[in-house]
């Protein structure tokens, strides 16, 4: 006896199968990768503003070097804003 060939119809649910799992799986990469470029994103902006808060407290140490009261000052603004944030 010979082998025979399967019926088509197993074969079409088959690929469906496949076709139906390859979806599914490249929807939860996409989100997967959503949700990373989401985190990058966030830790982009915090370092901005780290950044941008270290440029106005070096620019408060500039213009008054002998005087730290405005320096204070500025470091206690900068996290304020950093707390609303």
């Amino acid at each position: 006896m010979g082998r025979r060939a399967k019926p088509a119809k197993a074969k079409a649910k088959a690929k469906s199968a496949r076709l139906h799992k390859s979806l599914t799986s490249d929807d939860s990469r996409v989100r997967d990768l959503e949700k990373r470029l989401a985190e990058a994103l966030k830790r982009e902006v915090e370092a901005v503003e780290q950044q941008a808060a270290t440029g106005e407290i070096l620019r408060a140490i500039s213009r008054s070097p002998a005087a730290v009261e405005p320096v204070f000052e500025t470091i206690i603004e900068s996290a304020v804003r950093a707390r609303r944030v």
